[in-house]
């Protein structure tokens, strides 16, 4: 009888022919900023020098 001792994901390519997993590659990924400004335009319109930050 076989026991369950965790949860794994598995694909194809994740384990060498040994049975041992293979290296990940690391890969440097540049950071993105997303501005979200929630401003109605009455608002804009009622403080047009606030537009000029």
């Amino acid at each position: 009888m076989m026991r369950v001792t965790g949860t794994e994901l598995v694909w194809p390519g994740k384990y060498k022919e040994t049975g041992t997993l293979k290296e990940v590659p690391r890969v440097s990924l540049p950071f993105q900023v997303i501005e979200t400004v929630n401003e109605s335009r009455a608002t804009r319109n009622e403080h047009p020098a606030s537009n000029f930050h």
